[in-house]
């Protein structure tokens, strides 16, 4: 992979600056023991799957690491597109499908979605009346942009809508995740931080969830070469009354 040269050293070190702000803002947030939007921890890809369902540092052409760390993201994925689906216990369903387009030789955009569809459920009340079937899915829509700073820095950024719906209980929210990956090329080590937050109203609760991670991948020298991947993450959840 080429990573190409930017010099402006002033404005990638503000944005260094903003990105560690940004993070240590995260440790602030009050926890509780209640955790929302979950389905957007289950692994993008069945490669995620087998990395152990967290990737934050793994420098690649695949298209469906974006999804765990934007500044994952660059220009030799230009037109990549990568599509995953699993058909899981019951009628249980989880997709993805993000395309990535070059928009400068030193800069990248895509677009993609993830899901989850509960299937089907019987509905009763609290007689234990039928009250029919409903279903349940989340969604996310998400926007992606990476830059690269230097020949070995990156930084990237998502935005991203969240739906939710349980029979009649619906829940939307917005996202951002802001993520720095810096690349040994020669070396084939990476070292990447992500933060990431989101915002929503559920049920009539204001729901807060802040996340914190860092990785580190490095190739073993070894006649098959295999990749070393660390990972360690912290999150926390806050609700309050919306009004």
């Amino acid at each position: 992979m080429k990573w190409i040269s930017f010099h402006k050293n002033n404005r990638y070190k503000a944005l260094c600056v903003a990105f560690m702000l940004y993070a240590v803002s995260l440790c602030g947030v009050a926890q509780n023991n209640e955790q929302v939007y979950k389905f957007l921890r289950f692994p993008s890809s069945a490669r995620v799957n087998a990395l152990g369902g967290s990737n934050v540092s793994l420098v690649d052409n695949d298209a469906s690491l974006v999804f765990q760390n934007p500044s994952l993201l660059g220009t030799e994925m230009d037109k990549r597109l990568a599509v995953s689906y699993l058909s899981y216990v019951a009628d249980i369903s989880l997709g993805s499908g993000v395309f990535a387009k070059k928009l400068s030789p030193i800069s990248a955009g895509a677009v993609g979605v993830n899901y989850v569809n509960y299937g089907n459920f019987a509905g009763a009340d609290a007689d234990g009346n039928s009250t029919g079937s409903f279903d349940a899915k989340d969604i996310a829509i998400n926007a992606f942009y990476s830059r690269d700073l230097t020949e070995k820095l990156r930084a990237g950024v998502t935005a991203k809508y969240l739906y939710s719906n349980y029979e009649e209980y619906t829940s939307s929210a917005i996202g951002f995740d802001v993520g720095i990956s810096y690349f040994i090329e020669d070396k084939d080590f990476t070292f990447a931080v992500v933060a990431k937050k989101h915002w929503g109203t559920t049920v009539g609760l204001q729901q807060r969830t802040s996340v914190f991670a860092l990785g580190l991948a490095d190739r073993l020298h070894s006649p098959i070469e295999p990749r070393s991947v660390a990972y360690i993450g912290y999150r926390s959840n806050a609700q309050s009354m919306a009004f």
